[in-house]
């Protein structure tokens, strides 16, 4: 009987396992548009309102556009900043806002603050 169980419980690893792996492979094929191509690197510019500035100086124009954050604050300033100056968004986001932490990473990680990731 124990034989059974150990390997019942080693088939389901192996399901699990199967199908941990499918939805990283999936995973990662969703992210292959942000990646650059192969031997070359994204270079861009972090905060202000545009990215004029960057244009100009390097005679380039940023494949990225970062900002910072507090955890729980809006966001779609930022969406709308990167979506129309044609660059991926990149979001730094704190834990702090004025210096107080107001949600703990162990929060963030047990799902207790979803709905600010999820919106």
């Amino acid at each position: 009987m124990l034989l059974r169980r150990r390997l019942a419980l080693l088939a389901a690893c192996a399901a699990g396992s199967l199908a941990s792996l499918a939805a990283i492979a999936h995973t990662a094929a969703d992210a292959d548009p942000y990646l650059p191509p192969s031997g070359k690197l994204f270079a861009g510019v972090t905060g202000g309102k545009d990215v004029a500035g960057y244009t100009t100086v390097t005679g380039k124009h940023p494949a990225v556009f970062q900002f910072f954050s507090s955890y729980g604050s809006p966001a779609e300033y930022m969406l709308e900043a990167a979506e129309r100056e044609r660059a991926r968004l990149m979001i730094h986001v704190s834990t702090l806002t004025n210096g107080r932490e107001t949600v703990t990473p162990g929060a963030i990680a047990n799902g207790g603050e979803d709905d600010y990731l999820l919106r």
